[in-house]
């Protein structure tokens, strides 16, 4: 197993990766550490994050819908996965996902719930709002 410390700068480096289009090997990084962490949902969320932004919603969804499951209950992760499915044409559960974001204004300073507010004011979401 690898230190905390040196884990957490590995995923940040293949987060910072992804980032500035080094997605080759951010996804090399997060598939090892896969591999090594099969309980862990970190490894899911950077490669769903690669798989976001080459556009392969089906793939990236199925990622973060692993990480959700593993424990993860971030947000932002919530938001790419209620993305992907609308991006997919899969607007229902789209729908149900997104509307599941905390949308109080309470805390929003990563813009989470605008974003999922405007996608929900959709008219192929806004539908479901009933």
């Amino acid at each position: 197993m690898i230190q905390n410390d040196m884990l957490s700068e590995l995923i940040r480096i293949g987060h910072i990766a992804c980032d500035v289009e080094l997605g080759n090997h951010s996804m090399k990084l997060f598939e090892h550490l896969s591999h090594a962490y099969p309980l862990k949902a970190f490894p899911h969320v950077g490669i769903g994050r690669i798989h976001f932004k080459k556009g392969n919603y089906n793939l990236a969804s199925n990622h973060f819908e692993m990480a959700i499951d593993l424990g993860n209950n971030d947000r932002m992760l919530h938001l790419w996965h209620g993305l992907c499915e609308y991006k997919i044409g899969r607007y229902k559960k789209a729908y149900n996902i997104l509307n599941k974001i905390d949308k109080s204004g309470c805390y929003d300073e990563d813009g989470v719930s605008k974003v999922a507010m405007s996608y929900l004011g959709n008219e192929k979401l806004s539908v479901f709002d009933k």
